[in-house]
C-alpha cells in the first residue's frame, strides 16, 4: 500500500470508516469539500491574513479579521447560506481575545516529522504561543457544530501530533504544553500534555500508523454525512452520472432515508456495479 503521510484527519477517517480513508488517503480520489468546511477554511485565512497584518504593522483596518472578508468568501467560494456563520464565527473568536497576540510565535506552523514504520506526519498548527516563561500554548480554531465530549479531549490525534511536533522543534519549552480548541460555536476547551509523555504518545502514534499500513479497506461504515456513501447510493440508483457540490445535500438527504431503511430492515448492502473510479 502506498502510504508516505499520515495526519490527525487521516487518522480519524479510517477510525470512522476505513473504506472511506481507502478513497480518500490511497486512491486520492477526494469528494468535493461540505459548504460547511469551505466556511471555515475561509475564517482561517480572515484569522492568518489579519494576525500576520498585526505581526508586520501594517495598517491598523487590516487588523480585524473582517477586512478579507470579501475577498476570502470570494476565493473560497463560499455559499450565500454560510456567509452570515463565518461572520458570526469570526465575531465570537475576536470577542474571545484571538486578537492579543502578545506572545504569539507564529501561524499555519508546519508540523511535520517521520515515524520509525517510514511514513512522514503531516500537519499545520494554527497559532502556536510561547510566553516569557517559555510556557506554549497550541491554539486551533475550530467551525465544528458540537463541543468536544471528555473523552474525545482525552485522546485527541491532533493534539498529539501538534504537542510532538511543537515539544521536537522547541527544545526551550518548560512544563506541560497547553492545547486550546478555541471552539467557536461554544467555548475555548484546553488541555495539558505532559512533555514526559513524549516518547509514549510518539510510540502510539507511530502503531496507530502500522496499524494503517496493514489494514484491509474492505470495512465500510454508512453515513449519510459520508460523500462516498451518497455517491455509491447515487450510481445504484442510477439518478446522477457526476457528483459536484450542487448534488451533496440533496442526495444526503436521500442517504440518510436509505440508511434508515438498513438499520430497519436490515438491507445488505452491495457493491455498485459501477465503480467510483468513474464518478468525476
Amino acid at each position: 500500500m502506498k502510504l508516505k503521510s499520515i495526519s490527525a484527519s487521516a487518522i480519524k477517517t479510517f477510525e470512522t470508516c476505513p473504506k472511506k480513508f481507502y478513497y480518500e488517503y490511497i486512491l486520492k480520489k477526494r469528494a468535493p469539500s461540505h459548504p460547511a468546511a469551505v466556511a471555515g477554511s475561509c475564517l482561517h485565512r480572515m484569522f492568518e491574513n489579519a494576525c500576520n497584518a498585526v505581526i508586520k504593522e501594517e495598517s491598523i483596518e487590516k487588523h480585524d479579521p473582517l477586512f478579507f472578508f470579501d475577498a476570502c468568501v470570494k476565493e473560497f467560494d463560499v455559499q450565500p447560506d454560510y456567509q452570515s456563520v463565518v461572520k458570526e464565527l469570526t465575531k465570537n473568536c475576536v470577542d474571545w481575545g484571538y486578537m492579543d497576540l502578545k506572545a504569539a510565535q507564529g501561524f499555519e506552523i508546519s508540523a511535520k516529522f517521520p515515524l520509525p514504520c517510514g511514513v512522514e506526519v503531516h500537519g499545520f498548527i494554527d497559532r502556536l504561543d510561547i510566553d516569557r516563561d517559555c510556557h506554549a500554548n497550541i491554539i486551533d480554531l475550530k467551525t465544528q457544530k458540537e463541543a468536544f465530549t471528555k473523552e474525545e479531549l482525552e485522546h485527541n490525534w491532533q493534539a498529539m501530533i501538534y504537542f510532538l511536533a511543537t515539544v521536537n522543534d522547541n527544545p526551550m519549552i518548560q512544563g506541560d504544553v497547553k492545547v486550546s480548541f478555541w471552539v467557536l460555536r461554544h467555548k475555548i476547551q484546553e488541555m495539558f500534555i505532559p512533555q514526559s509523555r513524549f516518547d509514549e504518545i510518539y510510540n502510539e502514534l507511530n502503531t496507530k500508523t502500522e496499524e494503517i499500513l496493514k489494514a484491509d479497506y474492505g470495512r465500510m461504515c454508512p453515513s449519510g454525512l459520508c460523500q462516498f456513501c451518497v455517491a455509491e447510493d447515487c450510481v445504484q440508483k442510477r439518478k446522477i452520472q457526476t457528483f459536484g457540490k450542487k448534488d451533496i445535500s440533496e442526495s444526503a438527504k436521500e442517504m440518510t432515508a436509505f440508511l434508515k431503511n438498513l438499520r430497519e430492515k436490515k438491507i445488505k448492502v452491495t457493491k455498485p456495479e459501477t465503480s467510483l473510479d468513474s464518478l468525476d
